[in-house]
């Protein structure tokens, strides 16, 4: 179905919560585990949800859940700012899609990600509660509307923050992008009751409540770019580099396996040529960078010298031409296509996300080498 208001959405509820039926929403639909896949009613927020306002000369953005994100990009581009999350799917994903998954993106780290971007959410709770959570009075409407939840909420935190040892642990499994369930930083990082729950709200997929406006607080976009394709003999090779570059200030650091590169050869007109002569071992890099253009000079020079004592498949070629840069990023979108139609008949392609510190990238990709290999040994990973 297709509601075009919240009374609408509230009204679904009040129907599912009388008649035992269950609802699941559907925005963009990009996302590839079944989120909004549904054996009951389903909820399309796309048609009658679009829409946006820019405030404070581009430093926020108010947008409705069905807005998709690369029209917010390029509304906030014409003021010099852009969003933290970057999916591959932002031409197709949308703003609600984006906050109830907690997208980051190929160049979005951490601290951009929607969780810390998020400024303020209108959300519709099961029950028919509206808050709109940057009104003045918001904090004692949620606590008088839904005081169990509000009171649970509390006690959750309280039981949390009694246990130093979990709040440890929580911490530090936010200190690397961490999707799965729901945010328990929200516990730490808030103290009232809808503080805590807006936080829960990104990235709980639509199980807890009906997002109907989100505000982000945007980000500067430093306009120049500059990317570069690092190839080399091996992916423990290219992994090893990672570290470095993510130092230097890197915008992305993407890793592709050589087989994925020699496929895209065909397939993307003005890829390198020498991808099609690629050991299967080989792997490479694409790095990105952003800012002035001294600021960009700089960074080229100081890859050139992080990279100095490892063995190039070929030299590196950096380009600041915005139709090769969308080339190569269009290469990397396309990548699960590309070992979708690599796997071998028979197979799955595994298409999670696994996080690891930058510092500890290469171990991780060892190990994993290691996990998926046909036959791993009895001791891989430890």
């Amino acid at each position: 179905m297709q509601p075009q208001d919240a009374g609408d959405v509230a009204a679904v509820f009040d129907y599912c919560r009388r008649t035992g039926r269950h609802a699941t929403f559907r925005s963009g639909g990009t996302s590839l585990n079944g989120q909004s896949q549904s054996d009951d009613i389903l909820i399309d927020v796309r048609r009658h949800w679009a829409g946006m306002t820019v405030e404070n000369d581009g430093a926020r953005l108010r947008a409705r859940p069905g807005t998709i994100l690369s029209h917010a990009s390029a509304v906030l581009a014409r003021y010099g700012r852009r969003l933290g999350p970057d999916p591959a799917s932002a031409d197709v994903a949308t703003i609600g899609g984006v906050v109830a998954n907690n997208a980051g993106g190929m160049r979005c780290s951490l601290p951009r990600s929607a969780y810390h971007c998020v400024a303020g959410i209108t959300f519709v709770l099961p029950s028919g509660t509206t808050i709109n959570t940057e009104s003045p009075d918001a904090e004692s409407s949620f606590r008088k509307a839904e005081p169990e939840l509000a009171d649970g909420l509390l006690a959750l935190r309280a039981e949390i923050l009694a246990d130093e040892e979990l709040v440890e642990r929580i911490g530090h499994k936010y200190t690397i992008r961490n999707t799965t369930g729901y945010a328990l930083n929200a516990f730490l990082d808030a103290e009232t009751p809808l503080e805590i729950f807006r936080r829960l709200l990104v990235g709980s997929e639509g199980t807890l409540a009906f997002m109907a406006e989100v505000v982000f607080d945007t980000l500067p976009d430093p306009g120049l770019t500059t990317v570069t394709w690092i190839a080399t003999e091996s992916i423990d090779a290219s992994a090893r580099l990672v570290p470095a570059l993510v130092d230097l200030g890197a915008e992305a650091v993407e890793l592709m396996m050589a087989p994925a590169l020699t496929e895209a050869a065909k397939a993307y007109p003005g890829a390198p040529s020498y991808w099609h002569t690629l050991d299967p071992k080989a792997a490479a890099l694409l790095v990105e960078f952003r800012g002035e253009a001294d600021a960009l000079d700089d960074a080229e020079q100081r890859v050139r010298e992080v990279v100095a004592d490892t063995t190039l498949l070929y030299p590196i070629e950096f380009t600041r031409d915005e139709e090769l840069i969308e080339c190569n990023w269009r290469v990397r979108e396309g990548l699960l296509g590309i070992v979708g139609h690599l796997r071998p008949e028979g197979s799955a392609v595994v298409n999670e996300d696994v996080c690891f510190p930058p510092a500890r990238i290469a171990d991780g990709a060892h190990d994993l080498q290691l996990l998926l290999s046909p036959d791993p040994p009895a001791d891989a990973c430890g």
